[in-house]
């Protein structure tokens, strides 16, 4: 239901009256809220490996590429944690993640 919601307000409100704009996901990734897990909060840490998350990345940039009118998303969290350790992205999964958008 979270994933790709936008795409309800375009087809309902925008497409209709011409009036699709250009949309930036500002912040994504997976937490405690966005699981089948009972818990709420932590990063993806706590859900899954480097590997898994950067295949749900990879899953969610194509989701966003189908749309013409999106302009990208941003990952949350790429540098300095204060506190958000489990949603940092560096490391291996870094690695993996500029090997995906290496042209």
């Amino acid at each position: 239901w979270l994933t790709g919601r936008y795409r309800k307000l375009y087809r309902q409100y925008l497409t209709p009256t011409h009036r699709v704009i250009p949309l930036a996901i500002t912040e994504l990734g997976i937490d405690g809220g966005s699981t089948h897990a009972a818990r709420t909060g932590g990063g993806w840490r706590d859900f899954m490996s480097a590997g898994e998350y950067v295949r749900q990345l990879q899953w969610y940039d194509s989701l966003l590429r189908a749309d013409n009118y999106t302009l990208g998303s941003t990952i949350f969290l790429m540098d300095d944690p204060f506190g958000w350790d489990s949603f940092l992205v560096d490391g291996d999964c870094a690695n993996q993640l500029a090997a995906y958008m290496k042209p």
